[in-house]
């Protein structure tokens, strides 16, 4: 697994929608399952660094975090964290400027975007070394996010006045562009068909939900206003974070957003998270003064 990521080295280039570089911190939250009652854990700061540490990302197994940092405030790169030493590892150091390294569907390779010499932003595919990165979407060169709807269909948040989304077939290297003006945030549900995506309108936020069968778009469930990071717990359960606290919707029961813990007098304000695999830890990112 580490011999994947000695590639992914993350940058956020200036000319890209990543330009606002703001001093955040990685968080994580035990979630603590006891008599059917669920109770949450202080945050702990595992990062405790002056600047950028932000995009977490767990392993398929839950043992690790892959997340971003930027030691000397002009490129980032990617650091291991270990929940059973508690210790983070450097992983990357190269040339290049990748950033967001997510496993594929398959769970053995790895993808993510690199920033390539020409400032372009493409997605690429990669085993062991150098040589084994494959260019996925080729003509594309202005992708920002991604998400892995099944092993054949990727969803893409690309740069044009904002972001739009594509829907990319990689077997036959065609695209449509679905949606203009989303959040940065894609989720796919288990069906392996669905994308579940960030439909804005000002601070009105949507979570909408494009079926890759029939082609359609549907609303899924409401966002919470002015709140564009959302999370997918293996329960099925979407998680954001709002002025410190913790909340939770169930789009297949009650549909309501829930508060389940309050933070805000320990981390104060939080915006991207991300939950585990087995969702037994929570991830959130942190952040000083403004919201990034």
């Amino acid at each position: 697994m580490k011999t994947l990521l000695k590639l992914a080295l993350i940058c956020l280039p200036l000319t890209s929608a990543f330009a606002q570089v703001s001093t955040t911190e990685i968080y994580i939250v035990n979630v603590v399952k006891k008599d059917k009652k669920v109770t949450y854990t202080t945050p702990v700061n595992i990062t405790n660094h002056k600047g950028y540490d932000n995009q977490p990302e767990f392993t398929p197994d839950s043992k690790k975090l892959f997340y971003v940092s930027m030691p000397d405030t002009v490129q980032s790169e990617v650091y291991e964290y270990n929940f059973d030493d508690s210790t983070s590892t450097r992983l990357t150091e190269t040339p290049e400027s990748e950033y967001s390294p997510k496993f594929s569907p398959d769970g053995k390779t790895t993808t993510m975007v690199r920033v390539d010499g020409d400032k372009g932003q493409r997605f690429y595919q990669f085993t062991k070394d150098p040589e084994d990165l494959y260019n996925i979407t080729q003509g594309l060169d202005s992708i920002g996010y991604y998400c892995w709807i099944n092993d054949s269909t990727v969803a893409l948040a690309c740069l044009n006045n904002g972001m739009e989304l594509y829907v990319y077939e990689v077997k036959n290297s065609q695209f449509v562009v679905l949606e203009k003006n989303i959040g940065r945030c894609m989720m796919a549900l288990k069906t392996g068909t669905n994308l579940i995506f960030v439909r804005k309108a000002g601070d009105d936020v949507s979570l909408m939900n494009f079926d890759v069968v029939s082609g359609e778009t549907n609303f899924y469930c409401d966002g919470m206003k002015g709140v564009e990071d959302y999370a997918m717990g293996p329960d099925g359960r979407i998680y954001c974070g709002n002025e410190g606290k913790l909340y939770a919707i169930d789009p297949n029961g009650s549909r309501k957003w829930e508060e389940l813990a309050d933070f805000s007098k320990t981390i104060t304000g939080f915006y991207r998270l991300a939950v585990s695999p087995d969702g037994r830890r929570i991830a959130l990112v942190a952040y000083e003064g403004k919201k990034p």
